[in-house]
């Protein structure tokens, strides 16, 4: 599991939210809105973070 880009720019709250939309059960998950929320508002993925 890649840890960070080229670039070194973190995976964790990706990896964070992909965990979160994976459970079992559809209820435990969260919806793909939210999902599309915490990408969005990622600050590693930031256009000031990016080369």
């Amino acid at each position: 599991m890649p840890i960070e880009s080229s670039t070194g720019v973190s995976y964790e709250n990706i990896w964070n939210v992909a965990a979160a939309c994976w459970p079992k059960l559809p209820d435990d998950r969260i919806s793909i809105s939210e999902a599309f929320h915490r990408i969005r508002t990622d600050p590693s993925l930031q256009d000031d973070h990016k080369s």
